[in-house]
């Protein structure tokens, strides 16, 4: 097994209580030379796992869906936010401090781990257990996350 296939494999491993805690879909997968995304689904929102390859990084979304879809853009659809960073949605959200959120990324780094699947798993772990801590309000605030954008 390769690298990005046990990347992948320990992604859905660690990410599987969005099925069975909070009611999400099975995961769909979006493949490319660059990235692996992973989107879970409810009715209002989707959370989404990004697995940058190029810089051997991760990070999570919270994504407004369209009509129980992902939508078509990145970040902005039709001038609207419909993407936002986990970190973003704690702090801003959620109300999480910083300090909270970034307690453990000391151990969570580039240059001490260098780029390669160490980082790559260390982050998600680290990214799990935020998720967890808040999951139950992030569903919570489904799509009122995005009331305050742009």
């Amino acid at each position: 097994m390769n690298d990005k296939n046990e990347i992948e494999a320990f992604v859905l491993d660690m990410f599987t209580f969005l099925q069975s805690e909070f009611g999400f879909s099975d995961p769909i997968w979006r493949r490319d030379v660059w990235n692996t995304t992973i989107s879970y689904l409810s009715k209002e929102i989707g959370i989404e796992i990004e697995l940058d390859w190029r810089d051997l990084d991760v990070f999570i979304l919270i994504t407004k869906l369209d009509k129980g879809k992902l939508p078509r853009g990145y970040y902005v659809v039709n001038g609207r936010v419909c993407r936002l960073h986990l970190e973003e949605v704690l702090q801003n959200n959620l109300n999480v401090s910083k300090d909270e959120i970034h307690k453990s990324d000391k151990s969570i780094n580039k240059k001490t781990l260098g780029r390669n699947k160490s980082y790559i798993l260390t982050k998600t772990a680290r990214y799990q257990q935020l998720l967890y801590a808040y999951a139950k309000a992030i569903c919570n605030a489904g799509d009122n996350l995005f009331k305050n954008d742009l």
